[in-house]
């Protein structure tokens, strides 16, 4: 009985000093009210195109998403604090009607972002791939020029 109380003991202080180390915590909405105006490149480098990536309510959406029928769609944020300058990492996974899956990671730093996006059938079978990376849209007004 000893024994097994001290091999609770034991995991349950290794577990604690495992999470302790660790300065990640999930952040759901952590990038809320944001808008990145990115340039994605679909795989081999081709096709280069502008989009806008928004966060709200805890939700994702962005252009080409919308073309392929999906709605926004929950996303989850991990922010890095022990990183210099501290980064953001969003996941996000979509499913349109027609079963098709958006599979989505990027990371942001300061005001950039850069990411990858694959859209696969519900068979699994790859149907884009893309690259992306691009800024976080100002939403201060220029001064009327005179």
């Amino acid at each position: 009985m000893k024994k097994l109380v001290f091999a609770l003991l034991s995991f349950v202080l290794i577990a604690n000093i495992a999470t302790a180390q660790t300065k990640r915590k999930s952040n759901k909405g952590k990038l809320d009210k944001k808008s990145y105006v990115c340039t994605f490149l679909l795989a081999g480098g081709k096709d280069a195109f502008q989009d806008e990536l928004k966060f709200a309510n805890g939700t994702f959406i962005c252009g080409i998403m919308q073309d392929d029928g999906f709605k926004p769609s929950a996303y989850d944020a991990i922010i890095d604090s022990t990183a210099d300058p501290r980064t953001i990492t969003f996941t996000c996974s979509a499913t349109n009607e027609k079963g098709d899956d958006y599979e989505w990671t990027g990371t942001v730093t300061g005001e950039n972002m850069v990411g990858k996006a694959t859209l696969s059938n519900k068979k699994g079978k790859l149907k884009k791939s893309y690259t992306f990376d691009g800024d976080l849209k100002s939403t201060k007004k220029k001064p009327d020029s005179q």
